[in-house]
């Protein structure tokens, strides 16, 4: 004899509606603590000409957080690729930048001339990303990366020049 066993619809729905939920909730955008945003006034540069970066940090983590430096790892730094993402390394590797505290809600900027920090070389198309690092939960926040171009100009003029005999 067959007998059928009958499940409450209730606890299927809600079976079903908990299993659905675990599978969704890795695709659930996560809460950004650190806001990293880079800014250049512009694109094009001479070889050798000040590159000066704005980075923006922005509190959301709803708690003060101070960003420094742990023993292994510098808290403000840059990812720069150059052609066929070749890694430009920074010219002085163990280089320190102060400890910034920063408010829940509140942001902070700071301007360094990526020139002093990296040994670009020749010219060429350059691919500039801030990487923050926050100690206490162990992770890197990184701004949206940020394309410029290193020229090597072009003459406007040219005269000669020289002394008469």
């Amino acid at each position: 004899m067959n007998k059928l066993i009958r499940r409450p619809l209730a606890a299927s729905v809600s079976v079903r509606l908990l299993l659905l939920a675990l599978c969704l909730s890795p695709l659930a955008p996560a809460r950004a603590q650190l806001g990293v945003q880079l800014s250049l006034k512009r694109r094009l540069f001479l070889v050798h000409e000040a590159i000066v970066a704005t980075v923006t940090l922005t509190n959301t983590s709803g708690r003060d957080i101070t960003l420094e430096d742990t023993p292994e790892l510098q808290w403000f730094g840059f990812q720069i690729n150059g052609a066929g993402d070749r890694i430009i390394p920074p010219r002085n590797p163990d280089y320190h930048i102060a400890p910034v505290e920063i408010r829940a809600g509140e942001s902070v900027r700071r301007s360094v001339n990526l020139n002093e920090l990296y040994e670009f070389g020749d010219y060429g198309t350059f691919k500039i990303r801030a990487a923050i690092y926050d100690a206490p939960v162990k992770r890197y926040f990184t701004s949206k990366p940020v394309q410029i171009v290193q020229t090597e100009g072009r003459p406007v003029w040219r005269q000669a020049a020289g002394v008469p005999d």
